[in-house]
């Protein structure tokens, strides 16, 4: 399947290979300091800011959400949870069958690494929250 479509679930459908080329754009981002840590970090909780990020696209026409948790640790901004993206992407495997949710999620958390986000709006917002009000 090479062509995009949005499904009854309103999922859109992108052949895994796709993903390379979808194109996304900052939505909004915040911290938010609710959002709770992997078990691995835990023991850090006092020194790690945390927050959410939105980010939307068109995949062939169709628009495309996708949002996810970070944290900083240690003065680097990562993605929390793989697991727990947020989005409306489904992918397709090249002989046209979906992916189960956790091996989606993984393919999307790499991508996502390739993408400057944690460099570009997420430090923005850290260094707005370091100045405080203006």
């Amino acid at each position: 399947m090479t062509d995009a479509h949005e499904d009854s679930a309103g999922c859109v459908r992108i052949p895994e290979l796709g993903l390379a080329e979808l194109r996304i754009e900052h939505l909004t981002s915040a911290i938010d300091m609710s959002i709770g840590l992997p078990a691995q970090l835990a023991h850090l909780s006092a020194d790690i800011v945390t927050g959410y990020t939105e980010w939307t696209g068109r995949w062939r026409g169709v628009a495309v959400s996708i949002g996810w948790d970070w944290a900083v640790v240690r003065g680097e901004v990562i993605l929390l949870n793989a697991a727990e993206i947020r989005t409306n992407i489904r992918l397709i495997a090249a002989d046209g069958s979906t992916r189960s949710p956790h091996v989606e999620r993984g393919y999307i958390a790499r991508w996502l690494k390739t993408l400057p986000w944690s460099t570009g709006p997420i430090q923005e917002l850290l260094e707005r929250n370091r100045r405080g009000p203006q």
